[in-house]
């Protein structure tokens, strides 16, 4: 009789795996929500649009501790544009949003999150046979660079949002030097406040190395907090109302986010993990065709990174391209929409 069960339990597991990695019929408007059976837990995905395009645009969301399957229904980034013409594909990572399994710090690493986004990738080439495309933001361009620097699977194109591509502290403070030149230079073209502007510079002039919390407080006093909007807001969680929209009128269960502690731990669990790594070195080795984007007034993760990004990539000049969107900070596809989406969707098109 026991033999019956253990028989029994083992065939059901192996239907629920058959299931989940199921062929769905390509779609001009699918809205598919499956998950994908990983170690100690199931990673929800949720895809819509345009299957039967054989295109689908993964985005990996940042943080590195934000949920994702929820913007879909918020329509935050305007994205859901995009789905006459691919289909958008939303996860949210082990111990976060709806995540489901138990929760173990030990399994909170970037080894597990690269292994999870292959695991998402192969069940999307299976299910739909469709290219897949990587749409990564900020922590997600981490994720998504080392997924790529690795042995992964076959990618169309790698569309990078202000990525996350450099770790070590030192490193992100000279770039945000550079980015206070820039600015300072700008706004004096512009003839704004000239009086700061000018001081802006002679610190900069005075301060080859920012070494120091004292020069990083007086750098904050021309461009506040890294992080913080230097120009346009930026859009942190959804607006109230459209939360509330998920809370009632949405399959997405938004509050084990808000209401747990795992957000934090996963966020520090993956910072503190690569606190002293560069991938810069290593970018030569990404020759597939990439969009590098980043927000103008990113005081963070600075424009000026990207530009270095985008020289570093092996890939060949007429494939990749990089665009700064002028009136935006840490999220473009929220600050200029207008200007960042047009441009996701013609590299995704075209290539």
């Amino acid at each position: 009789m026991r033999l019956n069960i253990n028989l029994l339990l083992l065939s059901l597991l192996c239907f629920i795996i058959l299931q989940s990695c199921e062929k769905l019929v390509p779609d001009t408007n699918s809205n598919d929500f499956f998950n994908i059976h990983r170690e100690n837990g199931d990673i929800p995905v949720l895809v819509t649009g345009n299957t039967a395009s054989g295109k689908i645009c993964l985005f990996i969301q940042g943080g590195p501790a934000l949920t994702a399957i929820n913007l879909q229904d918020t329509d935050l980034y305007h994205w859901n544009d995009f789905e006459d013409d691919f289909a958008v594909a939303y996860y949210d990572r082990r111990g976060l949003g709806n995540s489901q399994g138990t929760f173990d710090t030990s399994q909170v690493n970037l080894k597990n999150e690269i292994q999870d986004l292959d695991a998402i990738i192969r069940v999307l080439h299976d299910k739909y046979n469709a290219e897949v495309y990587l749409l990564s933001h900020s922590w997600g361009g981490f994720t998504a660079a080392s997924y790529l620097l690795g042995n992964p699977q076959p990618i169309a194109a790698w569309i990078d949002i202000d990525g996350f591509i450099v770790a070590p502290a030192d490193t992100l403070w000279r770039y945000r030097r550079d980015f206070l030149q820039g600015v300072a230079l700008q706004m004096l073209a512009e003839g704004q406040d000239t009086l700061k502007w000018n001081d802006a510079l002679a610190w900069v002039a005075a301060n080859p190395v920012i070494a120091t919390p004292q020069q990083q407080k007086e750098w904050q006093a021309f461009l506040g907090p890294p992080g913080s909007p230097t120009n346009p807001p930026d859009p942190g969680f959804p607006p109230f109302g459209q939360e509330l929209e998920l809370v009632f009128f949405s399959s997405y269960n938004i509050f084990p986010f808000y209401v747990s502690p795992k957000w934090k731990i996963v966020r520090d669990h993956l910072l503190g993990e690569v606190a002293n790594v560069d991938l810069r070195p290593q970018l030569y080795k990404i020759t597939l065709p990439t969009l590098v984007i980043y927000g103008r007034y990113d005081n963070n993760l600075c424009p000026e990174t990207g530009k270095d990004v985008f020289d570093l990539l092996g890939t060949p000049a007429n494939d990749k391209d990089l665009l700064i969107v002028p009136e935006s900070n840490h999220y473009p596809m929220y600050n200029n929409p207008d200007v960042t989406n047009p441009a996701i969707r013609d590299f995704i098109l075209n290539h």
